[in-house]
């Protein structure tokens, strides 16, 4: 490709970056475009692939499950623990985009994010976590697909969640997990979150 051919290349990328809404106001996007697949492949370096993320207009594309799973596996390697934190972290912040503005979409791939944020044991990145669980469920609202695994991890997490001073955020979405989809957790589970509750409530009280 010349060096002409890339600058229209990323003239019309460009342009589709910042006229992603169409001229209803929402587009009838289902599939990537082939311009941000290439914007987004292991062959660019990674700041350039992170600018990318940050720029990429989201909020009036309604994809298909299959294409929010090929922008998963175009950005993955961008949080592996051995990346720069800057760059975890933008991937990080697209993901809570990307589950935001696609969330009736995810189906299957609600488990699969949820894996995500289970094991990327990163301790820079707890606080990313947290936010990227919190727009996963709603604000612990909605735990479909996950429901299983979710109570024992909340409680696993507590330690970590103390240490990081990030217990406010974390109670709200214990508490509406409990609030909203007590039917669907382990009655050991149950017990143990809001037991663990009362006395986080008490501290709380008692310490501000």
């Amino acid at each position: 490709m010349s060096s002409k051919d890339k600058e229209i290349s990323k003239s019309k990328f460009k342009f589709f970056m910042k006229n992603a809404k169409g001229a209803s106001g929402v587009t009838c996007e289902r599939s990537l475009r082939p311009e941000i697949e290439r914007e987004l492949r292991p062959e660019l370096t990674t700041a350039q692939r992170c600018k990318t993320l940050s720029e990429l207009q989201l909020q009036n594309l309604k994809l298909d499950e299959a294409s929010i799973r090929e922008l998963w596996s175009l950005t993955k390697d961008l949080i592996i623990p051995n990346k720069p934190a800057e760059c975890r972290q933008t991937a990080l912040t697209f993901y809570k985009r990307l589950i935001r503005s696609q969330y009736k979409n995810l189906n299957l791939l609600r488990q699969h994010f949820f894996l995500v944020i289970q094991n990327h044991e990163v301790d820079e990145d707890l606080k990313h976590r947290l936010e990227l669980l919190d727009t996963l469920t709603d604000n612990g609202k909605d735990i479909q697909n996950f429901e299983e695994k979710i109570g024992k991890f909340m409680l696993q997490w507590i330690p970590a969640i103390t240490e990081a001073r990030l217990l406010r955020p974390f109670l709200d979405i214990l508490g509406n997990i409990i609030k909203f989809n007590a039917s669907l957790l382990d009655k050991d589970i149950v017990v143990g979150i809001v037991q663990y509750d009362s006395s986080c409530v008490l501290y709380f009280k008692f310490t501000y």
